[in-house]
Formats: C-alpha cells, sequence, structure tokens
C-alpha cells in the first residue's frame, strides 16, 4: 500500500510541474517517466491431495447347498391275473481256471526219479528163419542188459538199451541189439515199453562150420514191466527191483530173427533236487545228516 502511496504524489507532481513552470514564463520541463515495475505475484501453492485408499471388498461365501436325498422308487408289483414271464434257465458262470500253487505243479518224492541206470538178467527165447538153411529154434538161452536213461515227466521214461543173449540147441546162435526206448507209466509203478534201433543176430553154418550165417539191420521192441522200490519211498531216488517181459523183432529178408525176454533188472535211480520237489514245509526246510 505504500508503495502505491508514493506511485500515486509521483503522478500528482508531474501533473502539477508543468503548470507551474508556464506560469512562470519558462517552458515546462517534460519529467522523465520512471518505469513501472510490475509487482511479483507470490507464488501459489497447490495443496497436495490427499491418497484416497479404496475400501477392500470383503469376499462372499457363497451358501453351500444342502444334498437332497432322492426318493427310492418302491418296486411294482405285478397284478396276480397277469400271466407271470416264463423265467430262463440260468446258464451257470464260466468256472475260472484256479490258480495252482507252486508245491501242486512240483513232483512229490519218490524212488524213480531223475537218472538212472539198469542191470538186467534174462532168459530168453528165441527162433531165427534161416531160408537158406531152414529154421532154427524155437531155442532157450540167457541173456544180459544195460540200460541208462533220466524219468523226464511222472509218466515217461527215455533211455538207452544194450541187450545180448546166446541161444543153445544144436545149432546155437545169438543176437544183440542197441536201441532208444521209452517207457510209459499205466500207474504209478506200471509201464509199458517200446523202442527202435540196430540189432545182429548170427550163427555157424550147420552145413558148412567154416563159415557163419546172420543178420545186421533195424530191429523193434515192445515190453511191460512192474517196479518195486527197495528205497524209501518217501525220498528221491533209491534202488529198484524190476521184472521185465520184453519181445522183439530183428526185419531181415533172409535171416529174420524173434525172441522173448523174460528177466529181472536192478536200478539206481539219483533222484532230483530239493528245490524240484513238492515238500511238506517241514520235510523241505529240515537240515540234512
Amino acid at each position: 500500500m505504500r508503495r502505491i502511496s508514493l506511485v500515486l504524489v509521483r503522478s500528482s507532481l508531474l501533473v502539477l510541474a508543468p503548470i507551474v513552470v508556464h506560469a512562470q514564463g519558462q517552458p515546462p520541463a517534460v519529467p522523465e517517466p520512471e518505469p513501472v515495475v510490475a509487482p511479483i505475484p507470490e507464488p501459489v501453492v497447490a495443496p497436495i491431495p490427499e491418497p484416497v485408499v479404496a475400501p477392500i471388498p470383503e469376499p462372499v461365501v457363497a451358501p453351500i447347498p444342502e444334498p437332497v436325498a432322492m426318493p427310492i422308487p418302491e418296486p411294482a408289483i405285478k397284478p396276480e391275473h397277469e400271466p407271470a414271464a416264463a423265467a430262463l434257465p440260468e446258464e451257470p458262470p464260466a468256472e475260472e481256471d484256479a490258480p495252482q500253487s507252486k508245491d501242486a505243479l512240483l513232483d512229490k518224492p519218490s524212488p524213480h526219479q531223475g537218472h538212472f541206470i539198469a542191470l538186467g538178467l534174462h532168459g530168453a527165447l528165441a527162433t531165427v528163419n534161416d531160408r537158406d538153411r531152414g529154421r532154427r529154434g524155437p531155442a532157450l538161452g540167457q541173456g544180459l542188459s544195460l540200460r541208462i536213461g533220466e524219468r523226464i515227466t511222472d509218466r515217461l521214461d527215455l533211455g538207452l538199451a544194450l541187450a545180448y543173449a546166446s541161444v543153445y540147441g544144436e545149432d546155437p546162435w545169438s543176437f544183440g541189439r542197441i536201441t532208444v526206448h521209452a517207457q510209459g507209466y499205466v500207474t504209478k509203478k506200471s509201464f509199458i515199453h517200446a523202442g527202435f534201433g540196430f540189432g545182429a543176430a548170427g550163427g555157424g553154418d550147420p552145413e558148412d562150420p567154416d563159415f557163419s550165417r546172420g543178420r545186421f539191420g533195424d530191429v523193434y521192441t515192445v515190453g511191460a514191466g512192474h517196479n518195486f522200490y527197495i528205497s524209501d519211498e518217501s525220498k528221491s531216488g533209491g534202488w529198484l527191483v524190476t521184472p521185465v517181459v520184453t519181445a522183439e523183432y530183428g526185419r531181415d529178408d533172409t535171416f529174420p530173427n524173434a525172441g522173448v525176454w523174460l528177466g529181472v533188472e536192478i536200478s539206481h535211480w539219483w533222484g532230483i533236487p530239493r528245490n524240484q520237489l513238492g515238500l511238506d514245509f517241514d520235510e523241505a526246510y529240515k537240515r540234512r545228516e
């Protein structure tokens, strides 16, 4: 305000000065105008707005609907006057193959198990048809046999047999064979036998002692037998005594022979390992003496 008053006073003096000078006879002096200083406006400080914090909405929990119990329909009862439908015969359910236990798949211990060797003593009744000299026999003789082999299943043995026999009489002669054979068990101890291989038969020429007559060729055998255990039947392997009867035929064009063997074999079987046997628990874990 003070500054404004000074400005107004100065302005008045400048207006009145020419008038006074002119009155005195002097040209009025023109005063130099003073620069007008514009007032500097004071800076206006804008108020800082306070931050507005938005309210956090509360979570809305949806209500859990209560379970609705479905009504159980009542079974419809047919009226008595309606004819009942014919009942179809129900098919029996298919029986599933029951899994077999490990013990059921294993063999029970038996003396005739594993590999074997058998030695036999036989009586023989044999004949030969010498077409150039006539028939010889039948005549009695004796023979030996040796068999080796193995039991393949509880119903089958396979083996190799060697046999030799001599026949006595007016025209003595002998015969032998080597065959492969199979024995199939029809019961636990009884079996039938079949084999084939090579055989030889021959003897002196009744008309010329310096020469002999005979044959070599294929031979076939069939037979039967029954095992008697002389070892503990609860053990695998052991000793057996086996009566056997065997018939053989050697095919040839000029010297065919045939014979019947009746004898007894003694055999030893080595058995099979314990882990291949269906043993009871106490017997399976019994310590060997």
